[in-house]
């Protein structure tokens, strides 16, 4: 008898392809939070350093890319989720952690 696999869930996506779907990933929390950003303040009046800003955003982009392209995964939803989600796990990682029942 021969051992039976699970179907593929499509053809191999290239490091690259899997990196750029990541990328655009986590582009889209920091689209929605520019658009939130440009109709709430100024352009004069922005709480922080806008390079600073922008430098930041690119460092989460291409570490989304690099997050999605690690799970080797050949679904392009998949790895636009994994960019997604990046952020919000690092932002929930560096968040406050819980405090201890009684203090």
């Amino acid at each position: 008898m021969a051992i039976q696999t699970a179907p593929s869930e499509g053809p191999d996506l290239a490091p690259l392809v899997r990196f750029l779907y990541g990328v655009a990933g986590a582009a889209a929390p920091e689209i929605i939070r520019w658009v939130k950003l440009g109709q709430q303040t100024s352009a004069f009046s922005l709480p922080f350093n806008p390079e600073l800003y922008i430098i930041a955003t690119f460092v989460f982009l291409i570490i989304g890319g690099v997050f999605a392209m690690s799970w080797r995964d050949n679904s392009p939803l998949k790895c636009v989720y994994y960019g997604i989600t990046f952020p919000a796990f690092v932002s929930a990682v560096l968040g406050t952690p819980p405090s201890l029942p009684g203090r």
